[in-house]
């Protein structure tokens, strides 16, 4: 039935959400024993990815669930486990992409095996194009995936992708520490003398205030992720790897600079201060992060296996 949608954990048990990811169970059939699965397997039946979905914590979730599960876990990040894995693997009867259909990993280690597989131009993909960490974080990279197919049919493009990294954060204000030095009092001469009041002297103008603060470095770009496909029967089948890593965030600017110090004060009472010192300079912005790399993807297609670098 063409978009439904409920999901699976596969660590101990099914979880099922509804409006997530349908599947449908015609029979549990034994793990492929070759390669050895990285965690427990539940038989998923069919799944028909027709829009946007993500792996999230074990499951496959639309984009309208997984802000609903992103909320709820912030609300229950204190209670959470700190060891929590990050290895999915899911087993499906038949698997299909159609047009527009993309499904991301999210910087998971996922195994996807399949008995058959087709696609009208779907897409598997690490991260969206857009997305990028946190200021001050770097970009995860796109972790591994491996896919593991019966019969595959049609064109499947898939995108090895690092996050972007997070910008910089703003460079600190500035504090008394930055402030220009104090112009001098004006000390020569008397405010009066034998009864003649003489012109007060005013005080010298103000130091000028010290450099802002530096801006700090954007953070590192994600690595590609390394992918694995292994296709037994591909006469029908088609794919496009693409691999883009992540860049590097960009450096916060540098601050403003500290205020101008205050001016000397007058030889008399009723003389002028000298004028404030003129602000500082703005700080040395931070440096841009470095970009991700791109990692290994190989491919066995009727056993015969091509390594990308």
């Amino acid at each position: 039935m063409k978009g439904l949608l409920k999901y699976g954990t596969l660590l101990t048990s099914v979880a099922v959400l509804v409006g997530c990811v349908e599947f449908k169970n015609d029979g549990e059939e034994e793990a492929p024993q070759n390669p050895q699965p990285m965690v427990d397997v539940q038989p998923m039946g069919n799944l028909v990815v027709d829009r946007t979905l993500y792996v999230f914590e074990g499951k496959i979730v639309s984009e309208e669930d997984l802000e609903f599960l992103k909320f709820k876990k912030e609300k229950e990040v204190e209670t959470e486990s700190k060891s929590k894995t990050e290895d999915f693997e899911f087993q499906f009867d038949d698997l299909r992409f159609e047009d527009g259909g993309v499904l991301y990993t999210m910087g998971a280690n996922v195994r996807i095996h399949a008995k058959t597989l087709s696609s009208a131009n779907g897409k598997i993909a690490t991260f969206p194009e857009e997305k990028k960490a946190e200021t001050g974080k770097n970009g995860r990279d796109g972790g591994h995936i491996f896919l593991n197919v019966g019969l595959a049919t049609g064109a499947l493009r898939i995108e090895m992708r690092g996050e972007a990294g997070g910008d910089g954060h703003s460079a600190n204000e500035p504090d008394d520490r930055l402030k220009g030095p104090p112009g001098v009092d004006r000390k020569k001469g008397g405010c009066e003398r034998g009864g003649i009041v003489l012109l007060p002297g005013e005080g010298e103008q103000g130091g000028q205030g010290l450099k802002g603060y530096p801006g700090h470095d954007g953070k590192r770009g994600g690595s590609t992720g390394t992918l694995e496909l292994i296709v037994d029967d591909s006469a029908g089948f088609s794919h496009l790897i693409e691999k883009t890593p992540g860049q590097g965030g960009i450096g916060s600017r540098g601050g403003r600079g500290g205020a101008g110090g205050d001016g000397g004060l007058s030889n008399c009472r009723v003389g002028k201060r000298g004028p404030q010192g003129p602000d500082g300079n703005w700080g040395d912005g931070g440096n841009n992060g470095a970009p991700g790399e791109k990692q290994t993807s190989c491919v066995t297609k009727n056993k015969a296996m091509t390594c990308y670098n």
